[in-house]
């Protein structure tokens, strides 16, 4: 019978997410909280909303080349550039490649694909494209389509 503490086609859950755990029950039914591959890849999908809509407070040009630390979580404010611009759409895909690079340990291989919304000037939207490692060494494929910026009407 397999072991109910370990998910071998998933990993385990992030510090927070243990966290603020849902379910209840004492927490020692669920010491070793993992997720599935499904949960794994919607925990992903989280942090990758939360870090590419999020500001950091540098220029791309002040990020480009530095390490990343915990001050510069997130994207520069890419607003002034518009979205229509290929050299700023580009800009954008190298920037969110590195802070994925930097703050989502679970993925790599990352390649990021940014386009513009239709009738939305100040949105873009990139497709993340990237392995995912799984507990015990796995590797799956995944996308994440993912919508940034102001969203307007």
């Amino acid at each position: 019978m397999a072991d109910p503490r370990r998910a071998p086609a998933g990993a385990r859950a992030l510090l927070f997410e243990r966290l603020e755990d849902p379910e209840p029950g004492p927490p020692e039914a669920r010491p070793f909280r993992v997720h599935d591959r499904e949960g794994l890849r919607e925990s992903v999908s989280r942090e990758l909303s939360r870090l590419l809509n999020t500001r950091c407070p540098l220029t791309a040009e002040e990020l480009a080349g530095r390490p990343r630390t915990v001050l510069e979580y997130g994207l520069a404010d890419w607003s002034p550039a518009h979205a229509r611009d290929p050299a700023a759409l580009s800009v954008l895909e190298a920037e969110a490649r590195c802070a994925i690079e930097a703050y989502e340990p679970r993925l790599r291989e990352v390649r990021v694909k940014a386009e513009p919304v239709t009738g939305r000037d100040r949105e873009v939207r990139l497709t993340i494209d990237a392995v995912l490692a799984v507990e015990g060494g796995g590797r799956e494929p995944v996308s994440f389509p993912m919508l940034v910026g102001r969203q307007t009407g």
